[in-house]
C-alpha cells in the first residue's frame, strides 16, 4: 500500500512538472511570435498574443515587460509607464526594466521620475553602460548638456565594451568645437559598431572633424 502511495505521488508530481514545462515552453513559442509581430511594426498583435501568454502565466514578468515594451515602440507612453513602473518595485526588477521605465518616462518628458528610476537602476546595476547612455539621454533632452556628458563619460569608464557613450561623446565633443576629442571617442564607437545606422552618421562626423 506504502509503494502504492509513493507511486501515485510520483506520478502526479511528474505530470505537474510535464505540465509546467508544456507552459513554459508555450509561453516562450508565444513570446518569439510576438517579436515577430514587433519587427513588422504590428503592434496590436504582438499585444494580443502577449495577453494569450500572460493567460498562461500571469506573472511573468518577461511577458510584462514585452507588453511594455510594445506599448513604448507603438507610441502609446502612457499604457507602457502604467505596465513598466510596478516591475521596478520588483525585487528580480532586470537592468532592461529601468532602461524600458528610463526610456518611456523620457518620452513623457516626466523628467523628475526617469531620474528617480536610473538613479535606483544604476544603485542595483552600477555597472551598466547602457544606465548610463540613456541617462545622459535623459538630460540631454532636458537642456543639460554637462550633466549629460558627465553620465557619458562615466559609463566609458565603468562599461569600456559599450559603444552608445562613445557615440553620445563623440557627438557631444563635435558640437562643442573639440575635433580631437569627437576624433577619438568616434573612432572607439565605429571599432566596438561598425554596421549601423549610427556608425554611418559616426563616419560621415569622423570626416569632418580630419577635414577641420
Amino acid at each position: 500500500m506504502r509503494f502504492l502511495r509513493l507511486t501515485i505521488l510520483f506520478v502526479f508530481f511528474l505530470q505537474t512538472a510535464v505540465a509546467q514545462q508544456s507552459v513554459k515552453e508555450t509561453v516562450q513559442e508565444l513570446r518569439e511570435t510576438a517579436r515577430s509581430f514587433q519587427r513588422q511594426q504590428d503592434y496590436s498583435n504582438a499585444i494580443m498574443v502577449l495577453a494569450k501568454a500572460l493567460e498562461l502565466q500571469p506573472g511573468n514578468v518577461d511577458v510584462l515587460k514585452d507588453v511594455a515594451y510594445v506599448y513604448y515602440l507603438s507610441g502609446d507612453f502612457a499604457k507602457a509607464a502604467q505596465r513598466i513602473l510596478p516591475l521596478t518595485e520588483l525585487e528580480s526588477a532586470d537592468e532592461q526594466i529601468f532602461q524600458i521605465a528610463g526610456s518611456v518616462f523620457k518620452e513623457l518628458e516626466e523628467y523628475k521620475i526617469g531620474d528617480r528610476l536610473y538613479k535606483k537602476g544604476l544603485k542595483k546595476f552600477e555597472n551598466s553602460g547602457a544606465l548610463y547612455s540613456e541617462y545622459g539621454e535623459l538630460f540631454w533632452a532636458q537642456q543639460k548638456p554637462t550633466e549629460a556628458i558627465a553620465q557619458w563619460e562615466t559609463g566609458m569608464k565603468i562599461d569600456p565594451s559599450y559603444s552608445g557613450n562613445y557615440y553620445h561623446a563623440a557627438k557631444f565633443y563635435f558640437a562643442a568645437g573639440d575635433k580631437s576629442r569627437s576624433i577619438v571617442y568616434g573612432e572607439i564607437f565605429v571599432n566596438l559598431e561598425s554596421y549601423s545606422v549610427k556608425s554611418a552618421e559616426i563616419k560621415i562626423l569622423l570626416l569632418e572633424s580630419y577635414k577641420r
